[in-house]
């Protein structure tokens, strides 16, 4: 099991980890197309909703990005101008 499996669940976030609501839009091509992996992939990957898949897709693409540019480390928070 990955860290990402690990860490994110099926549906939830990890224990002590808070929850923020996100708007995506994504053409409707993608979507069915996200639709359709999650169907053919769910008994290997245990990915059975939207939802899951999105959060995994983005840890993973996270966790990519990070060992890539920055030594495997989560990059700093940006800095909010006001």
């Amino acid at each position: 099991m990955s860290d990402v499996d690990r860490d994110l669940g099926e549906e939830r976030c990890a224990p002590g980890r808070k929850a923020v609501d996100i708007l995506l839009s994504v053409p409707e091509e993608l979507k069915e197309r996200m639709v359709n992996v999650i169907t053919w992939t769910q008994p290997y990957t245990g990915i059975s909703t939207q939802q899951a898949f999105i959060r995994r897709a983005i840890a993973m693409l996270c966790d990519q990005l990070e060992g890539e540019l920055n030594a495997g480390e989560p990059f700093e928070p940006r800095a909010i101008l006001q």
